[in-house]
């Protein structure tokens, strides 16, 4: 019996990503303002992808590796 899985990224709460990356609501939300963190709206709920926290992550670390990040 084969299973069918898709291989789409799975849609994520902003309360989760904010958990995942250790942030609080306020800078999550910044981070989509400024474009770094990738997001999208289900009716009036945002949601990100593992994919996209994981991308935020390693840009946000490549800044600070830079010394660009304050």
């Amino acid at each position: 019996m084969s299973s069918t899985r898709s291989n789409s990224p799975k849609p994520q709460s902003v309360e989760y990503a904010c958990a995942k990356i250790g942030i609080s609501r306020p800078t999550l939300y910044d981070l989509i303002s400024s474009g770094k963190l990738r997001s999208y709206k289900v009716g009036r709920a945002r949601r990100v992808s593992d994919e996209a926290i994981m991308d935020c992550v390693k840009a946000l670390e490549a800044e600070t590796a830079q010394g660009t990040v304050s």
